[in-house]
Protein backbone atom coordinates (compact mmCIF):
# COMPACT_ATOMS: atom_id res chain seq x y z
CA UNK A 1 0.00 0.00 0.00
CA UNK A 2 1.50 3.58 -1.08
CA UNK A 3 1.83 6.22 1.54
CA UNK A 4 0.47 9.65 0.66
CA UNK A 5 1.53 12.31 1.29
CA UNK A 6 -0.64 14.88 2.52
CA UNK A 7 0.07 17.96 -0.43
CA UNK A 8 0.02 15.62 -2.93
CA UNK A 9 -3.61 13.60 -2.56
CA UNK A 10 -5.92 15.80 -5.30
CA UNK A 11 -9.07 15.54 -5.13
CA UNK A 12 -12.73 17.76 -4.97
CA UNK A 13 -15.41 16.87 -2.57
CA UNK A 14 -18.67 15.82 -2.96
CA UNK A 15 -19.40 13.25 -6.45
CA UNK A 16 -22.90 15.16 -7.04
CA UNK A 17 -24.62 16.76 -3.85
CA UNK A 18 -27.04 19.63 -4.82
CA UNK A 19 -26.00 21.59 -1.18
CA UNK A 20 -26.39 20.91 2.51
CA UNK A 21 -28.03 17.51 2.89
CA UNK A 22 -32.03 17.51 4.22
CA UNK A 23 -34.07 15.24 5.25
CA UNK A 24 -35.16 13.08 2.06
CA UNK A 25 -38.80 13.43 2.85
CA UNK A 26 -39.09 16.88 2.23
CA UNK A 27 -38.87 18.79 -1.37
CA UNK A 28 -35.60 19.74 -2.68
CA UNK A 29 -34.37 23.15 -4.09
CA UNK A 30 -35.91 22.52 -7.50
CA UNK A 31 -39.25 22.66 -8.95
CA UNK A 32 -41.33 20.19 -10.47
CA UNK A 33 -42.85 19.57 -13.70
CA UNK A 34 -44.96 16.17 -14.75
CA UNK A 35 -45.72 14.71 -18.59
CA UNK A 36 -47.26 11.88 -19.53
CA UNK A 37 -45.87 10.19 -22.37
CA UNK A 38 -46.16 6.98 -24.51
CA UNK A 39 -43.19 4.35 -24.50
CA UNK A 40 -42.71 1.31 -26.67
CA UNK A 41 -43.36 -1.57 -23.75
CA UNK A 42 -43.27 -5.07 -24.47
CA UNK A 43 -45.32 -7.33 -26.99
CA UNK A 44 -45.67 -4.38 -28.81
CA UNK A 45 -48.06 -2.55 -26.31
CA UNK A 46 -47.43 1.44 -25.30
CA UNK A 47 -46.63 1.87 -21.94
CA UNK A 48 -48.73 5.25 -20.49
CA UNK A 49 -46.03 6.72 -18.24
CA UNK A 50 -45.51 10.32 -15.99
CA UNK A 51 -42.34 11.35 -16.46
CA UNK A 52 -41.06 13.97 -13.37
CA UNK A 53 -38.17 16.02 -13.89
CA UNK A 54 -36.96 19.09 -11.86
CA UNK A 55 -37.77 22.37 -13.97
CA UNK A 56 -40.41 24.15 -15.32
CA UNK A 57 -41.78 25.19 -18.86
CA UNK A 58 -40.59 22.32 -21.05
CA UNK A 59 -36.78 22.54 -19.48
CA UNK A 60 -34.43 20.33 -17.41
CA UNK A 61 -33.23 23.04 -14.58
CA UNK A 62 -30.04 23.86 -15.36
CA UNK A 63 -28.90 23.47 -12.03
CA UNK A 64 -29.85 20.05 -11.49
CA UNK A 65 -27.07 19.09 -14.03
CA UNK A 66 -27.53 15.47 -15.37
CA UNK A 67 -30.06 14.33 -13.36
CA UNK A 68 -30.08 10.79 -11.85
CA UNK A 69 -32.89 8.39 -13.22
CA UNK A 70 -35.55 6.09 -10.88
CA UNK A 71 -38.22 3.99 -12.36
CA UNK A 72 -40.71 3.24 -10.05
CA UNK A 73 -43.18 0.29 -10.52
CA UNK A 74 -46.79 0.31 -8.59
CA UNK A 75 -48.77 -2.41 -6.54
CA UNK A 76 -50.97 -4.86 -8.39
CA UNK A 77 -54.31 -3.25 -9.44
CA UNK A 78 -53.60 0.00 -8.66
CA UNK A 79 -51.68 2.64 -10.88
CA UNK A 80 -49.34 5.76 -11.26
CA UNK A 81 -51.79 7.58 -9.70
CA UNK A 82 -50.86 5.71 -6.35
CA UNK A 83 -47.05 7.59 -6.81
CA UNK A 84 -47.74 11.28 -7.80
CA UNK A 85 -46.47 12.66 -4.88
CA UNK A 86 -43.65 10.58 -4.32
CA UNK A 87 -42.51 11.15 -8.17
CA UNK A 88 -43.12 15.12 -7.78
CA UNK A 89 -40.96 15.15 -4.58
CA UNK A 90 -37.91 13.41 -6.04
CA UNK A 91 -38.23 15.37 -8.72
CA UNK A 92 -37.42 18.43 -6.62
CA UNK A 93 -34.60 16.68 -5.16
CA UNK A 94 -33.22 16.42 -8.94
CA UNK A 95 -34.51 13.21 -10.33
CA UNK A 96 -35.83 12.28 -13.48
CA UNK A 97 -38.47 9.77 -12.26
CA UNK A 98 -40.41 7.38 -14.66
CA UNK A 99 -43.46 5.51 -13.44
CA UNK A 100 -45.55 3.84 -16.39
CA UNK A 101 -49.00 1.92 -15.85
CA UNK A 102 -48.50 -1.71 -15.62
CA UNK A 103 -50.10 -3.27 -19.24
CA UNK A 104 -48.66 -6.92 -17.12
CA UNK A 105 -51.98 -7.32 -14.85
CA UNK A 106 -49.55 -10.44 -12.72
CA UNK A 107 -47.18 -10.86 -15.04
CA UNK A 108 -44.40 -9.78 -13.04
CA UNK A 109 -41.87 -10.41 -15.23
CA UNK A 110 -43.29 -8.61 -18.08
CA UNK A 111 -43.56 -5.37 -15.88
CA UNK A 112 -39.91 -5.85 -15.19
CA UNK A 113 -39.07 -5.40 -18.41
CA UNK A 114 -41.52 -2.34 -18.84
CA UNK A 115 -39.73 -0.82 -16.29
CA UNK A 116 -36.43 -1.52 -18.02
CA UNK A 117 -37.85 -0.10 -21.63
CA UNK A 118 -38.38 2.91 -19.55
CA UNK A 119 -35.06 2.81 -18.74
CA UNK A 120 -34.30 2.49 -22.63
CA UNK A 121 -36.75 5.53 -23.04
CA UNK A 122 -34.83 7.99 -21.13
CA UNK A 123 -31.49 6.73 -22.50
CA UNK A 124 -32.09 7.68 -25.32
CA UNK A 125 -34.08 10.98 -25.13
CA UNK A 126 -30.39 12.10 -23.59
CA UNK A 127 -28.95 12.06 -27.15
CA UNK A 128 -32.08 13.25 -29.10
CA UNK A 129 -31.63 16.37 -30.51
CA UNK A 130 -35.25 17.27 -30.07
CA UNK A 131 -35.58 16.37 -26.57
CA UNK A 132 -35.22 18.61 -23.35
CA UNK A 133 -33.64 15.86 -21.53
CA UNK A 134 -30.88 16.11 -24.64
CA UNK A 135 -27.27 15.92 -22.04
CA UNK A 136 -29.37 15.68 -19.21
CA UNK A 137 -29.82 11.96 -17.93
CA UNK A 138 -27.30 10.54 -16.31
CA UNK A 139 -27.58 6.99 -17.40
CA UNK A 140 -24.48 5.11 -15.36
CA UNK A 141 -26.65 6.90 -11.72
CA UNK A 142 -30.27 4.53 -12.25
CA UNK A 143 -32.01 3.31 -9.23
CA UNK A 144 -35.25 1.37 -9.10
CA UNK A 145 -38.38 1.24 -6.64
CA UNK A 146 -41.76 0.07 -6.19
CA UNK A 147 -44.57 -0.76 -4.04
CA UNK A 148 -46.06 -4.30 -3.43
CA UNK A 149 -45.83 -6.34 -6.78
CA UNK A 150 -44.57 -3.40 -8.31
CA UNK A 151 -41.63 -3.93 -5.71
CA UNK A 152 -41.20 -7.29 -6.76
CA UNK A 153 -40.93 -6.46 -10.22
CA UNK A 154 -38.47 -3.35 -9.53
CA UNK A 155 -36.12 -6.54 -7.96
CA UNK A 156 -36.53 -8.40 -11.26
CA UNK A 157 -36.21 -5.33 -13.17
CA UNK A 158 -32.50 -4.49 -11.39
CA UNK A 159 -31.46 -8.31 -11.25
CA UNK A 160 -31.49 -8.32 -15.23
CA UNK A 161 -30.44 -5.05 -16.02
CA UNK A 162 -26.79 -3.81 -14.70
CA UNK A 163 -27.77 -0.35 -15.54
CA UNK A 164 -29.64 -0.10 -12.17
CA UNK A 165 -27.00 0.76 -9.20
CA UNK A 166 -29.37 1.16 -6.70
CA UNK A 167 -32.61 -0.43 -4.91
CA UNK A 168 -35.29 1.32 -2.31
CA UNK A 169 -38.21 -0.75 -2.40
CA UNK A 170 -41.61 0.02 -0.28
CA UNK A 171 -43.78 -3.13 1.36
CA UNK A 172 -42.41 -5.16 -1.64
CA UNK A 173 -44.88 -8.48 -1.87
CA UNK A 174 -43.05 -11.44 -3.82
CA UNK A 175 -44.48 -14.39 -5.94
CA UNK A 176 -43.90 -17.90 -6.39
CA UNK A 177 -40.27 -17.07 -5.18
CA UNK A 178 -39.28 -15.17 -7.79
CA UNK A 179 -38.10 -12.28 -5.88
CA UNK A 180 -36.05 -14.19 -3.51
CA UNK A 181 -34.32 -15.88 -6.21
CA UNK A 182 -33.38 -12.76 -7.82
CA UNK A 183 -32.42 -10.24 -5.30
CA UNK A 184 -30.08 -13.56 -3.69
CA UNK A 185 -28.32 -12.44 -6.89
CA UNK A 186 -28.39 -8.93 -6.96
CA UNK A 187 -25.53 -7.11 -6.89
CA UNK A 188 -26.79 -3.37 -5.99
CA UNK A 189 -27.20 -2.11 -3.07
CA UNK A 190 -30.82 -2.95 -1.66
CA UNK A 191 -33.05 -1.11 0.91
CA UNK A 192 -36.64 -2.72 2.00
CA UNK A 193 -38.49 -0.41 3.88
CA UNK A 194 -41.63 -2.26 5.04
CA UNK A 195 -44.98 -2.51 6.92
CA UNK A 196 -46.87 -4.55 9.42
CA UNK A 197 -47.42 -8.56 8.51
CA UNK A 198 -51.11 -8.51 6.89
CA UNK A 199 -52.94 -10.46 4.49
CA UNK A 200 -52.05 -7.70 2.13
CA UNK A 201 -48.11 -7.80 2.28
CA UNK A 202 -48.54 -12.02 2.23
CA UNK A 203 -48.01 -11.73 5.74
CA UNK A 204 -44.67 -9.51 5.41
CA UNK A 205 -43.13 -10.82 2.45
CA UNK A 206 -40.74 -8.13 2.56
CA UNK A 207 -38.86 -9.67 5.88
CA UNK A 208 -38.50 -13.19 3.39
CA UNK A 209 -37.04 -10.80 0.37
CA UNK A 210 -34.75 -9.05 3.35
CA UNK A 211 -33.11 -12.12 4.42
CA UNK A 212 -32.16 -13.46 0.92
CA UNK A 213 -30.64 -10.30 -0.40
CA UNK A 214 -27.27 -10.10 -0.26
CA UNK A 215 -24.85 -7.42 1.49
CA UNK A 216 -24.89 -4.58 1.03
CA UNK A 217 -28.76 -4.30 2.47
CA UNK A 218 -30.98 -2.53 4.64
CA UNK A 219 -34.22 -3.86 6.26
CA UNK A 220 -36.50 -0.69 7.61
CA UNK A 221 -39.50 -1.29 9.65
CA UNK A 222 -42.16 1.05 9.96
CA UNK A 223 -43.42 0.52 13.16
CA UNK A 224 -47.29 0.15 12.72
CA UNK A 225 -47.64 1.13 9.01
CA UNK A 226 -49.95 -0.85 6.71
CA UNK A 227 -49.81 -1.74 2.92
CA UNK A 228 -51.38 1.41 1.86
CA UNK A 229 -48.91 3.81 3.94
CA UNK A 230 -46.56 3.48 0.65
CA UNK A 231 -49.02 4.72 -1.72
CA UNK A 232 -49.16 8.78 -2.00
CA UNK A 233 -51.96 9.31 -2.56
CA UNK A 234 -53.45 6.29 -1.57
CA UNK A 235 -56.34 4.63 -3.16
CA UNK A 236 -59.86 3.82 -2.02
CA UNK A 237 -59.07 0.17 -3.13
CA UNK A 238 -56.49 0.02 -1.16
CA UNK A 239 -57.40 1.79 1.72
CA UNK A 240 -60.08 -0.21 2.02
CA UNK A 241 -59.03 -3.45 2.31
CA UNK A 242 -55.67 -3.00 3.91
CA UNK A 243 -56.14 0.53 6.06
CA UNK A 244 -56.00 3.90 5.36
CA UNK A 245 -52.86 5.68 4.86
CA UNK A 246 -51.11 7.71 7.55
CA UNK A 247 -49.29 10.73 6.96
CA UNK A 248 -46.80 10.54 9.21
CA UNK A 249 -45.80 7.08 8.05
CA UNK A 250 -45.80 8.22 4.85
CA UNK A 251 -43.60 11.11 5.79
CA UNK A 252 -41.50 7.76 6.79
CA UNK A 253 -41.22 5.86 3.84
CA UNK A 254 -40.39 8.94 1.53
CA UNK A 255 -37.72 9.52 4.04
CA UNK A 256 -36.27 5.77 3.89
CA UNK A 257 -37.01 5.42 0.37
CA UNK A 258 -35.35 8.64 -0.86
CA UNK A 259 -32.55 9.06 1.89
CA UNK A 260 -31.12 5.45 0.55
CA UNK A 261 -31.03 7.13 -3.39
CA UNK A 262 -29.51 10.16 -2.13
CA UNK A 263 -26.59 8.43 -0.35
CA UNK A 264 -26.14 5.44 -2.97
CA UNK A 265 -27.50 6.46 -6.54
CA UNK A 266 -26.05 10.00 -6.12
CA UNK A 267 -23.18 9.23 -3.85
CA UNK A 268 -23.80 12.14 -0.95
CA UNK A 269 -22.21 10.80 1.85
CA UNK A 270 -23.63 13.67 3.92
CA UNK A 271 -27.52 11.43 3.55
CA UNK A 272 -25.47 9.19 5.76
CA UNK A 273 -27.22 9.78 9.42
CA UNK A 274 -31.04 8.77 7.13
CA UNK A 275 -28.91 5.40 5.92
CA UNK A 276 -27.03 4.28 9.15
CA UNK A 277 -27.78 4.40 12.68
CA UNK A 278 -25.16 7.33 13.16
CA UNK A 279 -25.10 8.98 16.75
CA UNK A 280 -27.30 12.01 17.19
CA UNK A 281 -28.49 11.67 13.38
CA UNK A 282 -32.30 11.34 12.33
CA UNK A 283 -32.60 6.98 11.71
CA UNK A 284 -31.21 6.89 15.54
CA UNK A 285 -33.43 9.80 16.33
CA UNK A 286 -36.60 7.40 14.90
CA UNK A 287 -35.37 4.53 16.43
CA UNK A 288 -34.76 5.96 19.85
CA UNK A 289 -38.63 7.58 19.38
CA UNK A 290 -39.46 3.73 18.29
CA UNK A 291 -40.52 4.93 14.78
CA UNK A 292 -38.77 2.47 13.08
CA UNK A 293 -36.85 -0.89 13.50
CA UNK A 294 -34.00 -1.99 11.32
CA UNK A 295 -31.72 -4.11 10.25
CA UNK A 296 -28.55 -4.08 8.21
CA UNK A 297 -25.76 -5.64 6.45
CA UNK A 298 -23.90 -2.20 5.29
CA UNK A 299 -20.33 -3.28 3.45
CA UNK A 300 -20.19 0.20 1.96
CA UNK A 301 -17.42 -0.19 -0.34
CA UNK A 302 -18.72 -2.88 -2.02
CA UNK A 303 -21.94 -0.82 -2.67
CA UNK A 304 -19.54 2.01 -3.43
CA UNK A 305 -18.10 0.13 -6.33
CA UNK A 306 -21.59 -1.21 -7.26
CA UNK A 307 -22.68 2.20 -7.77
CA UNK A 308 -19.21 3.50 -9.64
CA UNK A 309 -18.43 0.96 -12.12
CA UNK A 310 -21.46 -1.26 -12.23
CA UNK A 311 -20.49 -4.72 -14.48
CA UNK A 312 -16.59 -3.63 -13.82
CA UNK A 313 -16.93 -3.43 -9.93
CA UNK A 314 -14.97 -6.49 -9.63
CA UNK A 315 -12.57 -5.60 -12.26
CA UNK A 316 -9.37 -4.65 -9.92
CA UNK A 317 -7.82 -3.29 -13.42
CA UNK A 318 -10.84 -0.46 -13.04
CA UNK A 319 -12.46 -0.88 -9.66
CA UNK A 320 -9.54 -2.03 -7.38
CA UNK A 321 -7.97 0.02 -4.78
CA UNK A 322 -5.10 1.36 -6.68
CA UNK A 323 -6.80 1.49 -9.80
CA UNK A 324 -7.54 5.58 -11.30
CA UNK A 325 -9.69 5.16 -14.26
CA UNK A 326 -10.31 9.00 -14.04
CA UNK A 327 -6.67 9.64 -14.10
CA UNK A 328 -6.20 12.46 -11.98
CA UNK A 329 -3.48 10.72 -9.83
CA UNK A 330 -6.26 9.30 -6.96
CA UNK A 331 -6.84 6.38 -6.16
CA UNK A 332 -10.33 4.48 -6.04
CA UNK A 333 -9.64 3.91 -2.33
CA UNK A 334 -9.09 7.60 -1.81
CA UNK A 335 -11.89 8.83 -3.78
CA UNK A 336 -14.02 6.53 -1.60
CA UNK A 337 -12.52 7.90 1.37
CA UNK A 338 -13.17 11.34 0.47
CA UNK A 339 -16.94 10.78 -1.30
CA UNK A 340 -15.74 11.55 -4.63
CA UNK A 341 -16.97 10.77 -8.24
CA UNK A 342 -13.61 7.92 -9.20
CA UNK A 343 -14.94 7.96 -13.29
CA UNK A 344 -14.41 12.03 -13.43
CA UNK A 345 -11.14 14.12 -12.83
CA UNK A 346 -11.12 16.24 -10.15
CA UNK A 347 -9.09 19.30 -10.00
CA UNK A 348 -9.54 20.56 -6.46
CA UNK A 349 -7.23 19.20 -3.30
CA UNK A 350 -9.42 17.56 -0.74
CA UNK A 351 -6.46 17.03 1.99
CA UNK A 352 -4.68 20.14 2.59
CA UNK A 353 -2.38 21.49 4.74
CA UNK A 354 -2.20 24.39 6.83
CA UNK A 355 -1.52 26.54 10.03
CA UNK A 356 -3.77 26.44 13.38
CA UNK A 357 -3.10 27.94 16.75
CA UNK A 358 -3.78 26.83 19.94
CA UNK A 359 -2.77 28.78 23.22
CA UNK A 360 -0.83 31.00 20.89
CA UNK A 361 1.09 28.33 19.78
CA UNK A 362 1.18 27.67 15.76
CA UNK A 363 1.11 24.06 14.57
CA UNK A 364 1.38 22.50 11.32
CA UNK A 365 -2.24 20.32 10.63
CA UNK A 366 -3.80 19.12 7.65
CA UNK A 367 -7.58 19.13 7.04
CA UNK A 368 -9.30 16.09 4.98
CA UNK A 369 -12.99 14.66 4.44
CA UNK A 370 -13.92 11.36 6.22
CA UNK A 371 -17.14 9.52 5.35
CA UNK A 372 -18.63 8.62 8.50
CA UNK A 373 -19.78 5.03 7.31
CA UNK A 374 -16.38 4.09 5.75
CA UNK A 375 -15.56 1.56 8.67
CA UNK A 376 -13.90 -0.78 6.08
CA UNK A 377 -11.21 1.51 5.76
CA UNK A 378 -8.71 3.39 7.74
CA UNK A 379 -7.28 7.14 7.63
CA UNK A 380 -4.56 7.79 9.70
CA UNK A 381 -2.70 11.01 9.45
CA UNK A 382 1.36 9.78 10.53
CA UNK A 383 3.92 12.31 11.58
CA UNK A 384 7.87 12.27 10.85
CA UNK A 385 11.00 14.74 11.64
CA UNK A 386 12.67 13.42 8.20
CA UNK A 387 10.52 11.77 5.52
CA UNK A 388 12.33 8.69 6.60
CA UNK A 389 10.66 7.79 10.08
CA UNK A 390 6.66 8.12 10.42
CA UNK A 391 4.78 8.19 13.40
CA UNK A 392 1.45 6.87 13.66
CA UNK A 393 -1.32 9.53 14.62
CA UNK A 394 -4.92 10.32 14.78
CA UNK A 395 -6.70 7.25 12.99
CA UNK A 396 -10.11 7.42 11.72
CA UNK A 397 -12.41 4.54 10.60
CA UNK A 398 -16.03 4.23 10.58
CA UNK A 399 -17.00 4.95 14.09
CA UNK A 400 -13.76 3.85 15.43
CA UNK A 401 -11.57 6.74 16.37
CA UNK A 402 -8.17 7.47 17.77
CA UNK A 403 -8.17 11.33 18.10
CA UNK A 404 -5.18 11.79 20.58
CA UNK A 405 -1.23 10.51 19.96
CA UNK A 406 2.26 11.23 21.08
CA UNK A 407 2.72 13.10 18.18
CA UNK A 408 -0.86 14.31 16.63
CA UNK A 409 -4.25 15.86 18.11
CA UNK A 410 -7.14 16.09 16.63
CA UNK A 411 -7.87 19.76 16.18
CA UNK A 412 -11.44 20.04 14.97
CA UNK A 413 -14.34 17.59 13.54
CA UNK A 414 -17.73 18.85 12.28
CA UNK A 415 -20.52 17.26 9.98
CA UNK A 416 -22.32 14.32 10.21
CA UNK A 417 -22.16 11.36 7.05
CA UNK A 418 -19.32 13.41 5.52
CA UNK A 419 -16.91 14.81 8.37
CA UNK A 420 -14.31 17.64 8.01
CA UNK A 421 -11.11 16.77 10.38
CA UNK A 422 -8.45 19.04 11.35
CA UNK A 423 -5.10 16.82 12.74
CA UNK A 424 -2.19 19.07 14.02
CA UNK A 425 1.32 18.28 14.65
CA UNK A 426 1.95 17.94 18.38
CA UNK A 427 5.34 20.16 17.92
CA UNK A 428 4.92 23.79 18.02
CA UNK A 429 6.06 25.19 14.52
CA UNK A 430 9.63 26.57 15.24
CA UNK A 431 10.62 23.68 18.17
CA UNK A 432 12.19 21.05 15.45
CA UNK A 433 13.70 21.94 12.83
CA UNK A 434 11.40 20.12 10.27
CA UNK A 435 8.07 18.63 11.04
CA UNK A 436 5.93 17.13 8.05
CA UNK A 437 2.35 15.08 8.37
CA UNK A 438 0.97 12.63 5.70
CA UNK A 439 -2.43 10.63 5.50
CA UNK A 440 -2.54 6.92 4.50
CA UNK A 441 -5.89 5.28 3.55
CA UNK A 442 -6.03 1.38 3.64
CA UNK A 443 -7.97 -1.28 3.77
CA UNK A 444 -9.01 -2.04 6.44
Amino acid sequence: MKPIPAACVAVCLALGPLGAATDPAVDGPFPDTRQTVGIPGTLGATLTTDVYFPGTNGAVSPAAGRCPVLVLGHGFSQSKDQHVNQGRQLATRGYIVLIPNSNAVSDHSRYADDLRKCIDWIEARDADTNSLFLGRVRADRVGATGHSAGGLSAILAASRDPRIRAVSLMDPVDSGDLGVAAVANLAAPVAITYSEPSSCNASGSALTLYSAALAPKRGMHIVGANHTDPQDPASPLSALFCGGANSARQTLYRRYMAGWFEYHLRGDATYGPWVFNQPGGPLASDLGLSKITYAEAPAPLTAWRCVNFGTNATNAAIAGNDADPDGDRVRNLEEYAFNTDPQAANANRSVTPLLVTTNGQRYLAMEFPIVSAAGDITCRVEASPDLQTWLPGCAYSGTNRVTATADTTEFSRTGAGLETIIVRDNNPVGSAPQRFLRLRVTEP
